[in-house]
């Protein structure tokens, strides 16, 4: 994927510009349907179909994941990085040798010793007949080995499956990885028509979306942050963002409201990730973030919920210095929950965060006593709602 810094620096700065195909107006209304119809229509021939925003996004498999995955000063081992960052973002999907050196640019006899040499140490399949290649056993060892040394992804991954039993939506563990989000783990389903969530699946850390993953940081980290906000995100959104920094150290949670540029943005983001590279997916995000209400991008009062309900309540987990590391989250949630069942769920996602903070020897910050949350939690539990 392309990284910020190779963005356009000439005022306005936008931190995530790219050449982009104008679309006249707002994405209100029905233009916003044109994005919840990409997936509808299958990964084989994706197309934005909006006045003046007409362009194939995605015309077959050869192109659908084009994206630059190589890292910078590519020799042999980036090849190697690059091979395993694309499988990676296709894990149970499998390519042929020209296939692999087309996405990354590689020419064929480049990409067979790469191939060849993962193949041997098994940490690449190749299929005796079809002479294609996916992720291999060995690097179901290197998985387990990186968990034993993360291992908060696990007790949050064992925390959100006891979630997943007892409440409605899909919970979700995240972390940033390279100025994006990547989703580490999933349990659960959404209760509305929107896509769920996939593990391995990344989505651009900008404003507004991640908030939570620096709502606890020093101002230097959110000033940093709020800078990346692309142009076209209005003052008043802006301002939306730090009143929400500040609200989510204050409860200890994040919460949005639904609604329908919130839900067309969730449509684009999960998009394969190699369409996160292409004019139309930058375009069409812009647009979305600078559609978002303010109770889209964060409640300030419960109350602002609405008919619409709420999109996604998020919680944090903290390292042993105080930082977010992870974060738990849960969306898809049914639209009409009530007042005493929305408080039930944040209290049980916080307990979760709290309990993952507390076991792995984090530190909550000290404007936060994260583990008050968790007697409550458990007083709800007894009494939770029918």
């Amino acid at each position: 994927m392309h990284s910020f810094s190779r963005c356009r620096a000439n005022p306005p700065v936008d931190p995530i510009a790219r050449p982009v195909i104008r679309s006249p107006g707002s994405l209100r209304g029905r233009n916003l349907q044109a994005i919840a119809r990409i997936v509808s229509q299958g990964a084989n021939q994706l197309v934005y179909d909006m006045p003046g925003f007409t362009t194939n996004v995605c015309r077959n498999r050869s192109e659908r994941s084009k994206v630059n995955t190589l890292p910078d000063g590519s020799g042999s081992n980036g090849r190697v990085i690059g091979v395993m960052n694309f499988l990676a973002q296709h894990p149970t999907e499998s390519f042929t040798l020209s296939e692999i050196a087309s996405q990354l640019g590689l020419s064929n006899g480049s990409a067979h010793r790469v191939l060849t040499a993962l193949a041997d140490s098994r940490y690449l399949s190749r299929h005796p007949k079809h002479k294609t290649y996916s992720l291999g056993m060995a690097l179901v060892a290197l998985g387990q080995a990186a968990l034993a040394q993360h291992r908060n992804v696990d007790v949050a991954k064992r925390e959100i499956a006891k979630l997943a039993t007892d409440l409605t939506g899909q919970f979700m563990v995240s972390t940033v990885a390279n100025q994006e989000l990547l989703v580490l783990a999933c349990e659960g389903a959404p209760h509305t028509a929107e896509p769920p969530n996939r593990i391995g699946e990344r989505r651009p850390f900008i404003p507004p979306l991640g908030m939570g993953h620096v709502a606890w940081a020093d101002a230097v980290v959110q000033a940093n942050y709020i800078a990346r906000a692309p142009a076209a995100l209005t003052l008043a959104a802006r301002n939306r963002v730090g009143q929400s920094l500040e609200i989510m150290r204050q409860r200890g949670y994040g919460i949005a409201g639904s609604g329908t540029a919130i839900r067309a943005l969730r449509t684009l983001t999960h998009l394969p990730v190699g369409m996160h590279a292409t004019e139309s997916f930058w375009s069409g995000l812009r647009q979305l973030l600078s559609d978002l209400s303010e109770r889209e991008i964060q409640l300030l009062d419960l109350d602002e919920a609405g008919l619409d309900g709420v999109a996604y309540i998020t919680a944090p987990v903290f390292s042993p210095a105080g930082e977010v590391v992870l974060e738990l989250s849960v969306s898809g949630l049914p639209i009409h929950l009530s007042r005493v069942e929305l408080d039930y769920h944040i209290a049980r996602l916080c307990a979760a965060a709290a309990a993952v903070t507390v076991e792995t020897h984090g530190r909550p910050p000290a404007t936060l006593d994260q583990t008050r949350v968790l007697p409550a939690a458990q007083r709800s539990r007894q009494r939770s709602p029918a």
